[in-house]
This record gives structure tokens, sequence and C-alpha cells, in this order.
């Protein structure tokens, strides 16, 4: 009797209403036939997809969360792992009062909570432990099925004989939508028959392992002594990083993993953990490309799933591994990244773009813009079922997803029809969404905002009128500065040669000009401001202080005895230490001796036209005085001990020698010329910017021959090198040999030339005598200080 009477109260409510619609209509139509009258979405419209039921059911070993709804429901599943459970986006749906019903005593489902958010619903199955789960259409409503503990157990078994492979079809992208923070995980296979929960607390990174497939995919296992908490985020698109909460690294754990030459994405994986990081641990995973990436945990086991890149790994000449220690010094002073999306946006309902930029901001954004252009995606995975859906509300939780910004112009508008059971890269269902709406989108300073392809284009067309504008004006103001001479003083170049050529390029065409006073070595410039300061900045680099270098020779003649007993002990002193042997002491040599060093450079003296190098390696060595003493033994002479300063790249000459006399006859007429015999070395310097010398070293020896009609001749030996060599290092230059061979013989007349006997009435007498010239050059830097004109 109660429900006839209110179904006859509903029927006379529903005619007065239809009566008065009618009667509006008519009015509306009276007054204004031309007008049209817009269709407004109402909230009923909005509200047409309703949640009318949820209600949990076990079956089959199988827990099932039932879902229904009073019109085709399109969804997003977003997995989570602490606490673990499942989050659904409903867009455009709303959820009846009590149609959310608490589930029946079983092993899984813990709550199940709804929630309204704008024009969209969220349900949020918490559970009590992390499990497996599928998404099933059932009519118009959803089945979420969970595999319970005990539907598991015998999988568990099967795993273990066949040698825990795990088929990579089970991975899961899971993620957290929670405070505005995104976290990355994956359910994870149950391991033990007792159904307890998680329990986090602090615990130690215990097994570090990285892994990878002929096919390129890489598995990259981190297992600690007990459940942790964990984050994942990007630096950028090829860093990525996973922080686990409470943990402790241990030292030996803290070396990087190098796997640039493994066929993988991965290039690097580095541990860290430094105290500023209050106790969480780091790591830091190097990826050669941008590939998406599964993150997964199973107990105190967490499991990173990367897929295949399509850079291939390096050679071993061009790997270049780093060290360890210079891999954790780098470590150590890297920053701890922020937690993936704290920064994220609101995404109010019906945003708009933000107001137009400025052209002084808009010449520096150079914004980038793209419009499905064909790339890898490196987003995480999620799998989606739109039917359609409101574009708007889709751009919702692609930002609930990447943790990005987003900004969406008001003239966006359109549906999206979607359905994505394997879970694919969240990028790239942003690109698939641009394309099927004829979008774009372009990133301006951290916020992506999404426009139709018109008004990007529009807006590019723009900004680039803008810029050729700007640089026109530009070129007008120059050619309307006013001009102006300012006199430059150039102190160690070449005014005309080194500088003027130079600022002749840079001058204003047709009104600046440069000119060089030779008298006073100072340049003329008239030209704009701007211009100018450009000279300036050029001189100031061009005109500096030329490096001087300070060449000591020491000549010395020795015999071949001195030579080879030289050779042999060569010592070397150096200034400001306790004395050796002959204590502190000075010579025509220069310096102060301290202690000794030996240095074994024989020279060789086998033929009479080689010439042979030696250093003395060290910093402001100076020879020991033995060239001295060997001097007073009669073996050895100190011809000279020059000295010459000079200009870096010009050429310093160092002769020693003597002018032999001889007679030439010439129409009967006798003269006197002379001819050189000398030692001559000839050496150009180079300071390098690392203060090493360059040494261009040219020495001739000639000495004098045989004489032919009075006429000497001259025996010639010659060699010509280059050479780097230390600031204060010491060459030797020796094998420059002279040999003198007598044979002499007296004799009793007749009786020395009886046999045998004669060798009692005769004498003979050879010798031969050989003597080397060692050449010692040491080169050193002098250093001026530049003064303020």
């Amino acid at each position: 009797m109660f429900d006839k009477t209110s179904m006859l109260r509903r029927q006379a409510a529903a005619v007065v209403l239809f009566v008065f619609l009618a009667a509006l209509t008519a009015g509306g139509c009276a007054s204004d036939k031309g007008a049209v009258t817009p269709v407004v979405e109402t909230p009923s419209v909005m509200a047409e997809r309703v949640i009318t039921g949820v209600d949990t059911r076990v079956a089959s070993g199988e827990v099932v969360v039932s879902i229904q709804g009073s019109a085709m429901l399109t969804y997003a599943s977003i997995p989570q792992s602490l606490p673990p459970g499942v989050v659904l986006h409903f867009p455009d749906a709303d959820v009846a009062d009590g149609a959310v019903q608490s589930p029946v005593d079983n092993a899984v489902v813990e709550t199940i909570e709804a929630s309204r958010q704008g024009n969209a619903t969220q349900l949020k199955i918490l559970l009590k432990d992390e499990s497996e789960y599928e998404v099933v259409r059932s009519g118009n409503g959803l089945n979420v099925v969970f595999t319970s503990v005990e539907a598991q157990m015998p999988e568990v078994a099967v795993a273990a004989e066949a040698d825990d492979e795990v088929p990579a079809e089970a991975s899961v992208a899971e993620m957290t939508v929670e405070a505005e923070e995104i976290a990355v995980q994956e359910p994870a296979a149950v391991q033990a028959p007792a159904v307890q929960p998680v329990s986090v607390g602090p615990a130690t990174v215990s097994q570090i392992d990285f892994t990878s497939t002929q096919s390129g995919a890489s598995t990259i296992l981190i297992g600690t002594t007990g459940p942790v908490g964990y984050k994942v985020s990007k630096k950028d698109e090829k860093t990525l990083y996973l922080k686990l909460s409470d943990t402790t690294l241990p030292d030996s754990r803290k070396r990087p993993i190098i796997t640039t030459r493994f066929n993988s994405a991965v290039n690097r994986i580095l541990p860290v953990q430094t105290e500023q990081m209050e106790g969480d641990a780091l790591f830091i995973i190097e990826l050669r490309d941008a590939v998406p990436y599964l993150v997964s945990q199973s107990g105190d086991q967490i499991e990173v799933s990367i897929d295949p890149s399509s850079v291939p790994p390096q050679k071993e000449d061009d790997a270049k591994l780093p060290s360890w220690k210079k891999a954790i010094t780098e470590a150590d002073v890297m920053a701890v990244p922020d937690a993936a999306g704290s920064d994220m946006a609101a995404f109010p309902d019906g945003a708009t773009s933000a107001a137009p930029v400025q052209p002084e901001v808009m010449e520096s954004m150079e914004p980038e813009i793209s419009v499905g252009k064909s790339k890898s995606y490196s987003g995480e995975k999620i799998a989606v079922d739109f039917f359609e859906t409101d574009i708007k509300n889709v751009f919702r939780i692609i930002r609930a997803v990447s943790g990005q910004n987003f900004a969406i112009d008001k003239d966006v508008t359109g549906q999206v029809t979607m359905t994505l059971q394997n879970p694919v890269p969240w990028d790239q269902i942003l690109d698939l969404v641009l394309k099927m709406n004829m979008l774009g989108s372009v990133k301006e300073n951290g916020i992506t905002r999404i426009a139709t392809l018109k008004t990007l284009k529009e807006e590019e067309a723009a900004r680039l009128q803008y810029i050729a504008s700007q640089q026109f004006s530009k070129e007008i103001q120059k050619a309307m500065a006013p001009m102006s001479t300012e006199y430059i003083l150039i102190s160690y170049s070449n005014a005309e040669t080194d500088i003027k050529p130079h600022l002749e390029r840079i001058l204003t065409s047709e009104r600046g000009s440069v000119s060089v006073d030779t008298r006073t070595n100072q340049l003329i410039i008239t030209d704009t401001a701007e211009k100018i300061a450009q000279a300036r900045a050029i001189v100031k680099q061009i005109d500096r202080i030329t490096p001087q270098v300070i060449i000591e020779a020491r000549i010395v003649e020795a015999s071949s005895n001195f030579t080879r007993a030289f050779g042999v002990t060569w010592n070397a002193q150096t200034e400001g230490y306790p004395t050796v042997g002959q204590g502190n002491d000075s010579s025509t040599l220069g310096g102060v001796y301290g202690y000794g060093v030996a240095m074994d450079y024989g020279v060789e003296t086998d033929n009479s036209i080689g010439i042979n190098f030696s250093r003395l390696t060290g910093n402001t060595l100076i020879l020991d005085a033995k060239l001295t003493a060997l001097e007073t033994k009669g073996t050895g002479k100190i011809v000279s001990s020059p000295k010459v300063l000079t200009l870096d790249n010009k050429k310093a000459t160092i002769k020693q020698g003597v002018e032999i006399p001889y007679q030439t006859v010439e129409d009967g007429d006798v003269d006197i010329e002379f001819k050189e015999v000398e030692l001559r070395l000839e050496v150009t310097p180079h300071v390098t910017a690392d203060d090493r010398i360059s040494l261009q070293v040219l020495i001739d020896k000639n000495d004098v021959g045989s004489i032919t009609n009075g006429i000497p001749g001259l025996n010639t030996k010659g060699v010509e090198t280059e050479l780097i060599m230390n600031d204060g290092e010491t060459i030797v230059i020796g094998g420059i040999i002279k040999s003198n061979k007598t044979f002499a013989e007296s004799a009793f007349p007749v009786l020395s030339q009886i046999p045998v006997l004669g060798w009692l009435f005769k004498n003979r007498t050879r010798t031969e005598e050989k003597q080397e010239l060692l050449v010692f050059l040491t080169p050193r830097v002098v250093k001026m200080d530049e003064l303020k004109i």
C-alpha cells in the first residue's frame, strides 16, 4: 500500500514538471525565435555514472571485490605498497550513499574506502598483505580479483622447484597517490604460508645483484635484513633514484657496479649513504637510454626490472671505467633528491592557460613543443580503461601518476576511449591522447601546458616574429649608436701585427675604424661603446707578458776515462738540505750543494760521430763539484759556462771556438784569412701552458782536419732535435769526440835490424788520445708580474 501511494505521488509530480517545462519552452520561442539555447551539462548529467554497490565475496580460493555501476564505468588502477592496496580512479562518476559494504571475513581485503574528488570518485581497497590482482569487466561494473594466500601457496612451491623462475609478465607497476607523492612498487609474491601484516623497521642492505638477459632486459635485486619502505624518483630522463627508508648501507656495499659493457640499459649502479640522508640509503641508477622500468617488492627484496635499450654496450677500449674511489667521492657531494612529486601543483577544474608571456621572457624561455614525435618512453607503466572519458579527467589521472604540473587551455575539449590492459608508460599514453585529439604540449619552467596545435603554431609564429623584430630593432639601435674614440696602449705585443688584425674583424661595418701609432705602440679605435668594450677584452687576452727563459750551459772537455767515470758517478744536488760529502760550497757553476743523489747515465763513446743525450730529472738541479775536482786532476776541463736569457719562441745562440789563420794566393797576392773552428749551440725555447719547456736544439762542432796545400780542412759534426723538459731540468749532450793518434820509433842503426835481438836496440811509442765535449743545458722559466696601467 505504501509503495503504491508513493508511486502515484511521483507520477503526479512528473506531470506537473512536464507541463511547467512545456510552458517555459513555448514562452521562450515566442519571445525570441532566433535565439539558440546552449546545452549546459548539469550535475545530474555529470553524475550519470554512479557506483551503486561495492561488495566482497570469496570463491574458489579468490577474493573478489565487485563494483556495480549504473552505466559503463571507466577507470585507472594504480597499485600501492605502503599500506598495501589498490587505488581505482573513476572519472565522471559518483558513488551512491551506502554503496560500499564492509568486506566479508577473508585473508586478503582489509577495508574499502570511497571518496569524491571533484567530478571523479576514488575507491581505495586496502589489503592485509600484498597480493596479486586482476581487474575484469562485468557488465557496467568491475571485478577486482585477488589471489588468496591459500591459492598462491602451490604456485610458490612450484616456483621453488623451478629454481625461482618468475615470468616477466607477472610484473605490474605500483604507484601510491597519497600526500601528493608518487611511490612505485609492485605486488610481491607470498613466500610464507603464515598471513602476517608487513612490518617496516630499521634494516641493513645485505645484497646488491645485477643480471641481464640476451635480449637486453636487466634486473637489479636489492636485499635487506627486513622489509623497508622505499620511494622511486627521477633526477632526469636517464637517472633513477631509489631511496630506502631507515636502512643502513654497509661500507662494503658502497662500491659502484659498472655495467657499461653489458647488453643492458644500465650504465652504473651507485649505492650512497651520507650523514645528511638521516639514515636513508640511496641507489642511483644511471641509464644509457630513457626506457620504461618496473619496481616490485617481495618481503625483504626489492627488484627493479628495466626494459632493453637501443644503445649498444661500450667496447672495452671505450668504456673508460671510473675508479671506485672517484665514484664514491662524486656520490658523497651529490645532493639527495627530494621525494618524487613533492612539488606537484593542484589541478583545479576548468584550469585555463596561464597569462600571456611578456616578450622579454618569451625570448629566453625557448619552449619545447611536442607534437607526437617519435621517441622512447621512460615513464611508469600503468593500465587504463577509458570509455568516452572527458579529456581533462584523463590529464588529471596522468598528473597523479607522473607527479608533473599540468596547465590545460580552456579550448581543450574532447573525450577519450582507450583500453590498455597491458601496462604502458604514462608518457606514451599522454602522447597518444595528444595525437588522438590534435593537441600538443609545451614545457615552460617546469609546467607542461596542453593546447591545440593551432594555438601552439600561432604562438610559435608570433614568438619568431617577435624575435626577428627584436633583432631588427637591435640592429637599428647599433646603427644609431653614438661613436667615440679611445686610445689603447699595447705593452707586450706589436700593435700593428699582433693586435690590429683581430680588431678589424669586429668593427661596425662602414662606421668603425682602427689605426696604430707605431711610435707609442698604441691603438686608436673609433666605434660604438659596445665594440670598444669588445676590443678591450680582446686586447686583454692577447697583450700578455711573453715568458722568458734563461738557459744555463756548461761546456766540458774531458778525456774518455773521465767521461766513463763521470757517467757512472754523476750526482745531483738541491738547495736547503744537509750536506753530504764535500759540504756546502759554491763554484763557477753557481748554487748551493746539498744531499747527493746517484745518477747512472753512461755516455757511450765507441765511435767518433755519435752524439748522445741524457737527462737529469728533478727541479732546480745543479751538477756536483766533481767537475771542478776532475778538472784539477787534469782529466777534464770546463771550457765555459755561459748563460743566455731569451724570450719565448726566440732563438738563443752560444758559440765557443777559435779562428785559424791560413794563407791564400790570388793573382800573385798573398793574403791571410781566418777560418772559424767552433762549437755552435742554438736553442729556441717555448714555454707550454703547463709550465714545461720545449727546446729546439741545434749543435754544430767543427775541428781542424787534414791540411792540404797549407789550407786546413774541417771535420764537422752536427745534430738538430726537439725535446720537452720540466722547468729546471738538465739535459746532457755527449758524444762530440776528438781523437788524436801518434806513432813514433827510435832505433840503433844496423843492430836494430837483427832479428829478435834487434828489439833490444829500438823503441816504439804508440799513443791514442780521445777527448769528448759534454754540453749541459738547464733551462728555467723567468716569470714577471704584470703591472696595471
